[in-house]
């Protein structure tokens, strides 16, 4: 896990909530606590325990997002990109999964506005 403690990264939460998440080698899906703030998208096993992140990625490391409900035949499921990865996630419904990508997008957004 590399970027800022994770006690200072839960300080500005953006969103939070359960989403399953496809494991990177398994490729099983299991159920995990996501929380989404200004620089990171953190996975965690349960709710509201912030100090042991199953995850903890690098917002600025993502290049695109997009639905994957064809690609890895799960509804409501979205994929995100980075340089060396890419990341499965899957909502319960078309409008929590609506919800979560465009929380990304202004986001990734806000983020990119700040760097230039």
């Amino acid at each position: 896990m590399e970027g800022k403690p994770v006690e200072e990264t839960f300080q500005n939460i953006v969103k939070e909530g359960w989403l399953e998440k496809r494991s990177r080698f398994l490729k099983g899906w299991r159920r995990r606590w996501i929380v989404l703030t200004p620089h990171y998208i953190c996975t965690f096993k349960n709710q509201g325990q912030y100090k042991d992140p199953t995850e903890q990625i690098l917002l600025a490391e993502f290049s695109s997002f997009f639905f994957a409900d064809e690609e890895v035949k799960k509804q409501n499921s979205f994929k995100m990109i980075t340089h060396d990865r890419e990341f499965y996630f899957a909502a319960d419904d078309t409008t929590s999964r609506d919800e979560w990508l465009s929380a990304l997008g202004r986001v990734i957004l806000n983020t990119e506005i700040k760097g230039l």
